[in-house]
């Protein structure tokens, strides 16, 4: 039993990565933001400046609801599960933009 969870906290354990067009990692912090209809997603223990956008103040990726994100609602659900459950997802960026906006995400629980 005693091997079972040390295997278990170890794996949870695991840092983030980034490269230029993703992440993988678990969800730090995530929030609602009204002005704009957006929610900012910050990530654990990650480095966002290796990807080819520009980072909400600094360290926060943008799921933005819009024409261009038919399935925002769906998204936001499954970032709130992967967050609740603390389980890594990875996140696709588009390249180039200005708030580091979410192109799709894929979470394998």
């Amino acid at each position: 039993m005693l091997l079972t969870c040390i295997i278990f906290v170890s794996a949870n354990a695991v840092a983030g990565s980034c490269n230029t067009t993703s992440c993988t990692s678990t969800i730090k912090r995530i929030y609602p933001y009204g002005p704009h209809a957006q929610v900012r997603i910050e990530l654990d223990d990650v480095n966002l400046s290796t990807l080819d956008c520009t980072a909400k103040e600094g360290n926060f990726l943008t799921l933005t609801k819009g024409d261009d994100q038919l399935l925002f609602s769906e998204v936001y659900s499954l970032l709130l599960t992967a967050a609740a459950k603390d389980d890594e997802v990875i996140f696709r960026i588009r390249n180039g933009s200005s708030s580091c906006e979410l192109l799709y995400v894929m979470y394998y629980p």
